[in-house]
């Protein structure tokens, strides 16, 4: 069976032509795209020319030197022989390699002929002229291979780029394209940090080129206050532990913006493990919950009332899974909406909950980890006294384990040198008020200027809502979003890291992180296999198509040359081929002038160029005269004396 062509992402959103890569200005920016085929064609078009353009070259500076030789020999009574035959070669060699063989070969068949006093400079210049031409052509030609800067491309508007979303219907089709977009994101995400991230475990076998940045880095900060009431927090007072992007330019999100190094964004969320009392809202038993049998009952747990209404969570006592139970939750509500142990004295974060149940789980040993809290021996029934120590197990030692985040974000302006407040990842309305405070007085409000600085701003904000870290979740059970299940089998946990929590909560900052990139990224087309009819495009819905074509990043089907770079080889090229024709151009000049050039000037230099041939022959000549004798040469017959017979 013949393998299915697998597509490459983004590759038909591709601009292929001349743009411009706004951040790097107008000359380093100006850049070319092209496939791989028309870009290596151009490639090797450009090295051909510089080839050619050396061959040309070599004749204006053997015109240059002929005339020079031509002068000197003016001055002289008599031409040596050495002048002509530094006149034939520069007349005939057409390549400064070619002129280098040459002149050794004049070196080797004159090394035995005597040396006059002073020393002629004429061969040693005309060497070092052609080494220099030579290895300058040489390494032009080398050179001409940095056109190419890379496979960085940019996107291009067509139909279907924007933020695709699934509305949360009641009917099965709709509840299943929602929950297919939204999980398939995350499972994306994942393993994009997988491969690409530090905090990842695989061995990167997935592209890691695709993003323009292939990763966002964050730092961590360990017992920093608590972001809650500090009676809430298991740990106490410093019981919080800070995750922070600090400062990322719009440029390492692959955003083509003259204020990509000037405009960034920035990520906070900061966490501590903390009581689940105060969320307890009551018992359900079988009475008031249909699906639990009989003597079986779940507790309520209760973070959220929007509106009055308070939204709770069930979670049962008796559970018979071998994984665990994980759950997170992040509010989009006002503060006023959220239970009020964890609700924001200032309207500047978001809050989010992680719930993990592991009753089900049993550990070898006991840990420390305040969010696993690992204290609790389980009893097993040893009747036959059959068990020994090696079967020891132990078991969390709370109901529910809860996690709960201040995640937070800015945006910050080397135009004005300033950052806007502190918000929650909801603040599309907070993100347009910053504006003027990040373009300041340089970017006039009305101006194209700050058009553009809204587009970008905007485009990023869209994006923040799903970096909230119950996104790095997203409904998945425990064994498919915990580093801590990589010891996981069949309901046995045999090992966990000291501050277990710390990793799982530095793994899901990284996929929040990633999540922005593939956010971003995702914008440039429609997703692949979406039912159209059971979606829509928030920027056709909203107007927001103006932000497509402001994405760049790597496609391995595409080339990208530097416009000035093929300027100046083509330029180069042009000018030398042109100056090399200049003495038949001249030579078509009418007039007096004309007639001077072609009579004085080029006269001589065309004389030369048959007398390649005929030095061939004078050579051939007297090798055949110092070997046999002029044959043509008439000598005298000996005579003989009569007298005496001798001659």
């Amino acid at each position: 069976m013949a393998a299915s062509a697998i597509p490459d992402s983004g590759s038909k959103a591709v601009f292929k032509g001349f743009w411009t890569d706004a951040d790097q200005g107008r000359l380093r920016g100006a850049l070319l795209t092209l496939s791989n085929r028309n870009a290596t064609a151009l490639l090797s078009f450009l090295a051909v020319a510089v080839t050619f353009a050396a061959s040309r070259s070599w004749k204006i500076c053997r015109f240059a030197v002929y005339k020079l030789l031509h002068h000197r020999a003016g001055k002289q009574k008599l031409e040596t022989k050495l002048d002509r035959r530094l006149k034939v070669l520069i007349r005939n060699v057409g390549t400064a390699g070619s002129a280098l063989f040459e002149l050794a070969e004049i070196a080797w068949t004159t090394r035995k002929e005597p040396r006059n006093s002073l020393w002629d400079w004429r061969p040693a210049a005309l060497v070092f002229l052609s080494t220099v031409h030579l290895i300058g052509f040489l390494v032009a030609g080398i050179l001409t291979s940095f056109v190419f800067r890379g496979r960085t491309v940019v996107s291009k508007a067509i139909p279907g780029c924007g933020q695709w979303f699934a509305p949360e219907p009641n009917d099965r089709a709709g509840r299943l394209t929602y929950v297919t977009m939204n999980l398939n994101l995350t499972m994306d995400t994942d393993n994009y940090v997988r491969n690409c991230y530090a905090q990842g475990v695989s061995r990167g076998i997935l592209d890691c080129g695709k993003m323009f940045s292939r990763s966002l880095p964050h730092t961590v900060e360990h017992k920093v206050a608590c972001p809650f009431n500090e009676d809430l927090c298991v740990i106490g007072k410093n019981g919080g532990f800070a995750l922070d992007s600090g400062r990322v330019p719009f440029r390492s999100l692959g955003i083509n913006s003259r204020y990509a190094d000037q405009i960034s964004i920035q990520r906070r969320s900061t966490c501590a493990v903390i009581k689940d009392e105060p969320f307890r809202a009551g018992i359900l038993t079988s009475e008031d919950y249909p699906t639990l049998r009989d003597n079986q009952t779940a507790r309520l747990y209760s973070y959220f009332h929007p509106e009055n209404k308070n939204i709770t969570f069930a979670y049962r006592d008796e559970i018979f899974s071998e994984t665990y139970n994980l759950q997170a939750y992040h509010s989009p509500y006002k503060p006023e909406d959220t239970a009020e142990p964890l609700r924001p004295s200032t309207p500047d974060h978001d809050v989010s909950i992680i719930a993990l149940r592991a009753a089900g789980i049993k550990f070898y040993q006991p840990y420390d980890d305040p969010w696993f809290s690992v204290q609790s021996e389980v009893n097993f029934n040893n009747d036959t006294g059959w068990m020994g120590e090696k079967d020891r197990r132990w078991t969390t030692s709370r109901f529910l384990n809860l996690l709960a985040c201040d995640e937070r974000t800015r945006f910050c302006s080397n135009v004005s040198n300033t950052c806007s407040p502190w918000t929650g990842l909801y603040a599309i309305n907070q993100a347009f008020a910053a504006i003027p405070f990040l373009g300041g007085t340089a970017i006039r409000n009305g101006s194209d200027a700050y058009t553009h600085l809204t587009d970008i701003v905007v485009l990023v904000n869209l994006a923040l809502p799903y970096t909230a870290i119950p996104n790095a979740i997203e409904n998945r059970q425990g064994a498919s979003a915990l580093q801590a299940s990589r010891w996981l089998n069949l309901g046995e946990q045999f090992h966990i890291e000291p501050e277990q929590w710390k990793l799982e909560l530095d793994y899901w900052f990284s996929m929040s992180l990633a999540r922005l990139q593939l956010e971003l990224f995702n914008t440039i087309e429609r997703p692949p296999g979406i039912n159209t009819s059971l979606a829509y495009n928030l920027w056709e819905k909203n107007n927001l198509t103006d932000l497509c074509g402001l994405m760049k990043f790597h496609s391995t089907n595409h080339m990208t040359l530097s416009t000035v770079g093929i300027a100046v080889v083509v330029g180069v090229v042009g000018l030398l081929v042109l100056g090399s024709y200049l003495d038949v151009v001249l030579s078509w000049i009418p007039g007096s002038w004309g007639t001077w050039w072609r009579w004085t000037v080029m006269e001589g230099w065309e004389s030369f160029s048959n007398e390649r041939l005929l030095e061939e022959v004078e050579g051939w000549w007297m090798h055949r005269v110092e070997c046999l004798g002029d044959p043509l040469e008439v000598t005298e017959e000996p005579k003989h004396h009569e007298d005496t017979g001798r001659v």
